[in-house]
């Protein structure tokens, strides 16, 4: 498995959050929208609705937040790694004794043993990497948290660009029943 896959499905995450903000400012958000200010079990069922969904974005946004340093270290012992892998692999090439211990009347099996234990330790390594490459990196989940800004603005984040709720917080704002004193 290859980082294509994580790729793929994190892209993924991101085009349906994209999808999800279309949505929210297409055609849905403006029948969501027309319930204004109104009251009574489903308007406020929609309302309801529509602030879970917020909250749950909310939250993903915090956790991508906080998962991206771990990702970024994760990524340079991946590189690490995979140097290692590499040099491994390389050794064991070197390693490739041939003809040289029955040519100064050796036994092969020691020499062979080592080669063996060579490759497995890539091995090893190589499967380890595969696992290590289901990990988001962390362009992934810059993506993902640039879509939920679009959401949720300045909601999530203060520094958004352009200042403003985001579509979603827009929408929150509009559905929000004002009550006056």
């Amino acid at each position: 498995m290859t980082g294509e896959t994580n790729e793929n499905l994190f892209g993924v995450i991101a085009a349906n959050l994209a999808d999800l903000r279309a949505q929210v400012e297409g055609e849905s958000g403006a029948k969501i929208r027309a319930i204004g200010d109104a009251t009574g079990t489903l308007p406020d069922l929609v309302r309801q609705v529509v602030n879970t969904i917020t909250e749950v974005l909310e939250w993903l946004y915090k956790i991508s937040v906080a998962a991206e340093q771990q990702l970024i270290s994760a990524d340079a012992a991946i590189a690490a790694l995979e140097i290692l892998a590499d040099s491994i692999e390389a050794l064991g090439e070197g390693l490739a004794f041939g003809d040289m211990p029955e040519a100064l009347g050796l036994p092969s099996d020691p020499f062979e043993k080592v080669g063996e234990a060579v490759g497995s330790g890539h091995e090893v390594l190589a499967t380890g990497l595969e696992i290590a490459n289901l990990l988001p990196r962390p362009e992934n989940l810059r993506a993902i948290r640039r879509e939920l800004e679009l959401q949720l603005g300045v909601r999530v984040n203060p520094l958004f660009e352009p200042p403003g709720p985001g579509a979603l917080g827009l929408l929150v704002e509009d559905i929000t029943v004002n009550e006056t004193v």
